[in-house]
């Protein structure tokens, strides 16, 4: 089934709100100016979730100054927390730099961090019971967290995985998790915007990932697509996936997204989609941001 507007399955990600994030970013971190504008253009493009957490520096104070209503917010639970009483205190510091009663979505930003301390999703489902949490669930990283969770029939509401033309690990168990009607939400789609560099000017640490990037590239050219309108139309041709995270360094960004979304562009990527499968890559020390070497 296809929707009306693909826009209903867009999230803007927020991270570069609070900190000077992204491979591909020269600019820094976003001013207030320029988050205000892409909030503006995001809310009269119809995108109505937003995806933040605790970890992403002052994102959490500046969406509480400049998102009204209009927007359903996502936050995650810093990795450092250990107990119930310290989860608690921590979500109502959400809430309060939000200017929330109540938020979409809560996550456990690192699965280990759950698996240690087990018991913190009952405060979790305690805040879900008083209407301050509409779904609770987990940010992950591996595919196996996610059958952990599937296996052991984890009462969670909500997923985000990453997920890309370079990534595509989560694809064989997207459909079991619908079964247990858990919400999907993939990131990453850009990679931190590594799928914008050109092949020829990567780092020694990525050139493993270089042949890839070039066959990209020839497939943008092909199609006559945005290397963006791919990237983000792949994951959209997902029919398991709800939404999208995708993150912006400033409004043109997103209003070229936003341009992306059209059935054309869709019919485009489907013509190349059997080649852009074929892109997958297993290797966590390119496709995992976080493993990345800094240089």
């Amino acid at each position: 089934m296809e929707p009306k507007n693909w826009l209903d399955r867009l999230a803007l990600g927020t991270v570069q709100f609070g900190l000077d994030y992204g491979i591909a970013n020269i600019g820094g971190r976003i001013s207030r100016y320029e988050c205000k504008k892409i909030l503006a253009l995001a809310r009269s493009a119809g995108v109505r979730i937003l995806d933040t957490a605790q970890a992403y520096g002052a994102s959490e104070q500046v969406l509480g100054r400049l998102a009204n209503n209009s927007f359903k917010i996502i936050t995650k639970i810093a990795p450092s927390i250990r107990t119930e009483e310290e989860l608690k205190k921590s979500l109502w510091q959400s809430l309060r730099n939000l200017k929330r009663n109540k938020v979409y979505g809560c996550l456990f930003h690192d699965f280990n961090c759950w698996r240690k301390n087990p018991e913190l999703i009952d405060e979790l489902f305690k805040a879900k019971s008083a209407g301050l949490v509409e779904k609770i669930g987990f940010s992950l990283y591996r595919p196996n967290e996610l059958q952990y969770l599937l296996t052991h029939k984890i009462p969670v509401d909500l997923v985000q995985v990453p997920y890309s033309v370079f990534d595509q690990r989560f694809a064989k168990i997207f459909a079991r998790a619908k079964c247990q009607e858990i919400e999907i939400h993939t990131r990453s789609v850009f990679l931190q915007g590594l799928v914008f560099i050109k092949p020829a000017d990567l780092k020694p640490y990525f050139i493993p990932f270089k042949k890839r990037l070039e066959k990209l590239n020839q497939l943008q050219k092909q199609s006559g697509l945005t290397l963006s309108a791919i990237c983000l139309n792949f994951a959209l041709l997902n029919p398991n996936i709800d939404r999208v995270v995708v993150g912006v360094d400033n409004a043109t960004d997103l209003y070229e997204n936003i341009s992306d979304l059209t059935l054309v562009n869709l019919n485009k990527t489907k013509a190349i989609l059997p080649a852009l499968k074929k892109l997958h890559c297993q290797d966590e020390a390119m496709i995992l941001p976080m493993n990345w070497k800094k240089s």
